[in-house]
């Protein structure tokens, strides 16, 4: 498989500067939005009272994370009610049933078995199996934190809306493009059709790349994701084969959403992948889809959505234009093609926390005008 990423190094962009910053600002255009998350009309940025504020929030423990205190804060109102509008909030609070033993009985599997955890069952579909980025990475124990184990399960909850409302199914390939996609593949290898046959078979693609040496990387993704959910997959996959299910037909791929973060600290470097490499040539992945009964292609994002609980058909020029922009721009030439010759082609949010900052609510506004909520 040829090496992702490779090629010569870009120049250094401005413009892919700005959009990054555009993530983290906080401007008072925001009052412009009509948020439903927050309101921020009447404050001005101030954050100097960010710790005054911290200490405010309603604050949670859990059992696992003793060491950690978990700021709950759903709408962001505490925030405001304190005279700021610093308002990254982490969303619906997931971990109140959560519990670390349920998932992981071993914190130092490994490195190769929580690999293997991810590739598929069928032959047919290895061709979307890659992990040459973890060639030099050494075994690693687990290491989470709570937001980032929140997250996780916010990116399960919106697999099972999507898998009950039909966002996804049996005839789909979904291509999962998101931070914690392990999490996402975990859940999906254990979704069933009311008949009991598994409806997804589950690969993850991590192609070598010029990842970040500091986070966001192989070693980051080795500790945090796939020590954490690597049994929840192997267990899926396990009762599959002891129970002779059947295989219903759909197919899920799992990239790190994460791969073309921009990087201050080595610029022009991108992990970056060819979407030709994992899916052949355009009218190759058409064929390929129709030969084997998948209808439609999902792209599931990091991107926010206008509510924890709906499902927005996102255009597809988030890809590249979205808060994950950077991430998702190796896919967007390529699935404007595929859908230019007849394959539905989809975008969702793969996520449950609310928009921040002036880019992220410039388009939950937008979203939700155009789906009319």
């Amino acid at each position: 498989m040829a090496q992702e990423g490779s090629g010569e190094v870009s120049q250094f962009n401005s413009d892919r500067i700005q959009k990054y910053k555009s993530r983290e600002r906080l401007s008072s255009e925001d009052s412009n939005l009509s948020d439903r998350f927050i309101d921020n009309s009447s404050h001005k940025t101030d954050f100097s009272k960010r710790k005054d504020v911290e200490e405010k929030l309603p604050k949670k423990t859990h059992p696992d994370f003793p060491n950690s205190q978990i700021l709950h804060d759903q709408t962001g109102a505490s925030w405001l009610d304190a005279g700021s509008n610093f308002n990254y909030v982490y969303g619906p609070f997931h971990l109140e049933n959560f519990r670390l033993s349920d998932v992981v009985t071993n914190r130092e599997k490994p490195l190769r078995d929580t690999i293997k955890a991810f590739e598929p069952l069928r032959e047919q579909n290895r061709r979307f199996f890659d992990a040459s980025a973890f060639e030099n990475v050494s075994d690693i124990s687990l290491s989470i934190n709570p937001k980032n184990v929140n997250a996780d399960l916010g990116t399960q909850e919106r697999m099972k809306l999507m898998v009950e409302r039909g966002v996804i199914d049996e005839h789909t390939f979904v291509i999962l493009s998101h931070g914690h996609f392990a999490a996402g593949l975990a859940e999906l290898s254990a979704a069933t059709t009311p008949d009991n046959r598994y409806m997804f078979d589950t690969a993850m693609y991590f192609p070598r790349g010029q990842w970040s040496p500091e986070n966001n990387n192989p070693e980051s993704v080795a500790k945090q994701e796939l020590q954490l959910w690597s049994e929840v997959a192997a267990k899926a996959k396990r009762e599959h084969v002891d129970q002779q299910r059947a295989y219903a037909g759909g197919i899920a791929v799992g990239l790190f959403g994460h791969r073309g973060r921009f990087d201050f600290g080595n610029i022009g470097a991108t992990a970056a992948i060819k979407p030709e490499n994992l899916l052949g040539k355009v009218e190759e992945c058409a064929a390929f889809l129709k030969d084997h009964g998948l209808n439609k292609v999902v792209i599931v994002t990091e991107e926010s959505d206008i509510s924890p609980d709906y499902v927005s058909s996102l255009p597809l020029d988030r890809l590249k234009e979205g808060m994950f922009g950077d991430e998702n721009k190796d896919l967007f030439g390529y699935f404007q093609a595929l859908a230019s010759s007849g394959v539905e082609v989809k975008v969702v949010s793969g996520d449950t926390r609310p928009a921040v900052g002036y880019l992220g609510k410039k388009l939950a506004e937008e979203d939700r005008q155009r789906e009319g909520k």
